[in-house]
């Protein structure tokens, strides 16, 4: 037997149980969008564009963004805007890690929503908000972009960096910060000199007058619930990091928390493994694959704040628990997210299908 021969009568599971669910739930929602903005890698495309995703959104207003352009050919990727625009879609080249690039894309947006735009200005509806489908396949940048768009004006909350946040129609000012404010009180319980360090763009704002003029109504009932539970002390706003920013921050912790309600498959646990940080994390979406229950980490079901304060309590009391959960991450991070392995089994999927 040819070692194609084996190849071939592997089965290889290439599309994962939740990202099946998360095509139904855009087929759900994609009538309550006015328009999609798909983001592709400015490297490959043609290569990033998937086609479920052009079957559900066919017939609604598209807006492409190529986005890490930065690493791209530039006359290449000029003529891929050609190539897009000629077939009548609209489409932008951009960085979206450059602070303020993704917002150039609001103005492209009402373009293509223009005839919309004005059959509400006609009925009275002036200022009603435009929603906005984000989709992209994994790794093209959607959560660097999401909190790039968000900008000052809708700035969204994250304990961490690069996530995706919501259904793949995205509010970028919610976010499940919430459960872990709610789950505080009975963490401190357990533990009284626990705190919370909050990293990214935060609907709670950062220090200075401006920043907290600005922050929305969630924000607001955020900082609320702040000072209701008397957590003024215990919560810690850091604003945007640098790479090495954020990896001391990871390095000084002693758990990390994933408490999302809708997940993929999140960098944040995955560099959170990487370095060896305890993690607790909802039992949603992706997370399940890499996060075994009690081996790699600790999973509570998501919303639960009883559950997720009964992990991290458990996290942060236990010192032999967290020392097991710390070298069996690092272990198994460091098999699953190896690049060459993982290019090995991409080559083994194309060879499967020749």
């Amino acid at each position: 037997m040819s070692q194609s021969d084996i190849i071939n009568s592997r089965q290889i599971q290439w599309f994962p149980g939740h990202m099946t669910k998360t095509l139904r739930l855009m087929e759900k929602e994609i009538r309550n969008v006015d328009c999609v903005l798909q983001i592709l890698d400015a490297r490959i495309p043609l290569s990033s564009l998937n086609p479920e995703i052009e079957r559900i959104t066919a017939g609604k207003p598209h807006l492409y963004v190529l986005n890490k352009s930065d690493l791209a050919d530039p006359e290449i990727t000029k003529q891929w805007l050609t190539y897009f625009k000629s077939a009548g879609a609209g489409c932008i080249a951009m960085d979206s890690k450059q602070r303020g690039r993704a917002t150039a894309t609001k103005g492209l947006i009402e373009k293509e929503l223009s005839a919309l735009m004005e059959r509400r200005r006609s009925r009275g509806m002036v200022g009603a908000a435009i929603r906005v489908m984000i989709v992209g396949i994994p790794n093209v940048g959607k959560s660097t972009f999401i909190n790039s768009f968000a900008g000052t004006t809708r700035a969204k909350a994250a304990n961490k960096p690069g996530v995706t946040r919501g259904k793949q129609w995205i509010s970028v000012d919610s976010f499940d910060l919430i459960y872990l404010l709610q789950a505080m009180q009975e963490i401190l319980q357990n533990c009284p000199e626990a705190h919370i360090k909050v990293a990214g763009i935060s609907v709670l704002g950062v220090n200075g007058i401006k920043s907290r003029i600005k922050i929305p109504a969630y924000g607001k009932y955020l900082r609320r619930l702040i000072l209701k539970n008397r957590l003024e002390g215990k919560v810690r706003v850091l604003g945007n990091l640098s790479a090495e920013e954020m990896k001391r921050e990871y390095l000084s912790a002693q758990i990390f928390v994933c408490p999302s309600a809708v997940e993929n498959s999140p960098n944040s646990v995955a560099e959170g493994q990487l370095l060896g940080v305890p993690v607790a994390a909802s039992r949603t979406g992706g997370i399940p694959d890499v996060v075994k229950d009690g081996v790699s980490g600790l999973l509570f079901e998501k919303g639960n704040v009883h559950e997720l304060a009964a992990c991290v309590s458990r996290i942060l009391t236990d010192k032999q628990l967290a020392k097991e959960l710390s070298a069996s991450e690092r272990e198994t991070a460091a098999k699953l997210y190896n690049g060459e392995n993982n290019y090995q089994k991409l080559i083994e999927i194309y060879q499967s299908i020749e």
